[in-house]
């Protein structure tokens, strides 16, 4: 690591929320954020999520719209974070990505909308511009930190 690269050191990690019910999506998608230096939690379904917000602070919410459950939907989620937490950042990661289902994401609160495949690299910008961060960041691993927080995923 270069002494210009800019660094995350594990205090300064943001939290992450990622709602995706396909499970090779939300690991590859995990693991990916974690080796850039975030914290990040994944539930399947949006009760799910719903009922981790509620247990820690998280700095962005990324969310599926599509999610395989029979109680509440993506947009509910989104209206319901948004709501609940105003000042938290809300991506959404959908296949859907038609005007209409667009502009039913931000009338809910979404901040930032991508339309599915999106390259990783794409996704780490949009969320370094959420966080006002070095979209290049590497993390720094400290005390307690180990490769099973996906420190040692490729980028």
């Amino acid at each position: 690591m270069s002494s210009t690269e800019p660094l995350i050191t594990p205090a300064s990690r943001p939290n992450l929320l990622l709602v995706e019910d396909d499970e090779i999506l939300s690991t590859m998608i995990a693991n990916f954020l974690r080796g850039r230096g975030y914290h990040v939690a994944v539930a399947r379904e949006a009760e799910e999520a719903a009922a981790l917000l509620e247990l820690r602070r998280h700095d962005v919410l990324i969310t599926d719209l599509g999610l395989d459950d029979t109680g509440m939907e993506g947009f509910d989620l989104i209206a319901q974070a948004r709501y609940r937490w105003p000042r938290m950042r809300i991506l959404v990661l959908s296949g859907k990505s038609d005007p209409e289902t667009v502009a039913k994401c931000r009338l809910r609160g979404a901040t930032v909308f991508l339309g599915k495949p999106v390259p990783l690299r794409v996704l780490a910008a949009a969320l370094a511009g959420l966080l006002g961060r070095d979209p290049d960041a590497r993390p720094v691993m400290g005390p307690g930190s180990s490769s099973a927080c996906g420190a040692g995923a490729p980028p």
